[in-house]
């Protein structure tokens, strides 16, 4: 397995990718001995759009969105995170909402709608009691916040680009 590791404040974020193509990420911290999170990611199929031309049909390639079509990544402001004290299930749960993150305005999402509590609580297999107080923690320390009927996440801990690797 080939991949990378970068290193801040003790934390460790490194990304492995197996020879089938799927990355499996890792977030550690200090000395412990089990990772914070350990997420797998298959690759993408490509996206096509049907095209009418002179000639027929053809199928084109259509680009991801927002990143110029090279591949996204998404970066954790670690030394922001680790100077924030927060427990580790409030740790879980920041890493376990990103894929829920709309980036263009940083809403929590699920199909299209607004990430609820009890929504939350299934996706992140978790009590309602547990969820409560680690969103209480979260809006406390300025990692997410409450409004219009939804929560969002901050972008000073959490952010998206493209990566420059081609």
């Amino acid at each position: 397995m080939n991949g990378t590791n970068n290193v801040v404040n003790n934390t460790t974020l490194s990304r492995e990718y197996t020879p089938n193509g799927v990355a499996c990420m890792y977030v550690t911290h200090g000395d412990l001995v089990d990772p914070l999170l350990v997420t797998f990611q298959r690759e993408k199929k490509k996206k096509y759009k049907v095209v009418k031309t002179a000639d027929g049909v053809e199928l084109k390639r259509v680009k991801p969105l927002g990143t110029g079509g090279k591949p996204a990544y998404v970066m954790v402001m670690l030394t922001e995170l680790c100077s924030l004290g927060l427990s580790k299930e409030a740790g879980h749960i920041v890493f376990d909402l990103i894929p829920f993150v709309d980036w263009n305005t940083g809403r929590l999402v699920k199909n299209g709608k607004a990430l609820t509590q009890d929504k939350m609580r299934g996706c992140l297999d978790i009590g309602k009691v547990k969820l409560k107080t680690v969103l209480k923690e979260l809006r406390a320390k300025n990692v997410i916040e409450y409004k219009s009927k939804a929560y969002y996440m901050k972008r000073n801990v959490i952010k998206k680009g493209g990566s420059y690797e081609d």
